[in-house]
């Protein structure tokens, strides 16, 4: 996914950040979409604009981090 405004793509890497800093936290388990929300800054409507559900957002959290881990093992 990727916003389509700047706000939308600020909003979206403080949901990832967030998303990141909680599964390293407190494991994938007990990463919920509440919890996202409150760290990222966001209300849980504003979450659920981008994400429906929580498989949703570890979905598109785990496709964006093999994409950014395939582009710097290319740049080696």
């Amino acid at each position: 996914r990727e916003g389509r405004t700047p706000k939308g793509r600020n909003s979206l890497r403080a949901i990832f950040r967030a998303t990141r800093d909680l599964v390293v936290e407190r494991g994938l388990e007990f990463t919920s979409l509440e919890a996202v929300a409150n760290r990222a800054g966001l209300t849980q409507a504003a979450l659920r604009h981008y994400f429906s559900t929580r498989e949703d957002l570890l979905t598109a959290f785990f496709v964006a981090a093999t994409r950014w881990f395939r582009t710097q093992v290319a740049e080696l």
